[in-house]
């Protein structure tokens, strides 16, 4: 969610809120790992969010995925 003041704004780009969006969205995946380990910490999740840590770790393949299990043929 982003501040509808902050959208408003001039100064605001498109590309910075764009960008705002995919940093949440690759904490969230980070978030989400399988294994406890991989998962950042609260404080960790917090400075990422605030752009203190700009080098964020790749996301593993996910845990569970969205496929069928058994073909209908």
């Amino acid at each position: 969610m982003v501040d509808k003041v902050i959208l408003e704004s001039e100064t605001y780009s498109k590309n910075e809120n764009e960008k705002e969006i995919w940093r949440c969205i690759h904490v969230g995946l980070l978030c989400v790992q399988e294994c406890a380990k991989d998962r950042p910490t609260m404080p960790t999740v917090v400075s990422m969010l605030n752009c203190e840590i700009s080098d964020l770790n790749t996301p593993k393949q996910p845990a569970f995925t969205e496929a069928p299990l058994m073909s209908h043929d």
